[in-house]
């Protein structure tokens, strides 16, 4: 998953903004926005379950 983190100006302000899969999330500042990014790499890169497969592999064997 392509996750950006760009300064964007937004109402005469200056804020941050993630995207991810088409979705901007913004943010007040650098830190927050780089924070919020490197927590979602870590959730998208986690192993995952699929309810029912793990008992049907433990059944298999």
């Amino acid at each position: 998953m392509d996750i950006a983190i760009q300064q964007v100006s937004r109402g005469g302000k200056e804020e941050w903004q993630v995207e991810a899969l088409g979705m901007k999330v913004p943010f007040r500042d650098r830190a927050s926005a780089l924070a919020f990014a490197v927590r979602l790499q870590e959730r998208v890169e986690a192993p995952h379950w699929l309810p029912g497969l793990a008992q049907q592999k433990c059944t298999e064997d």
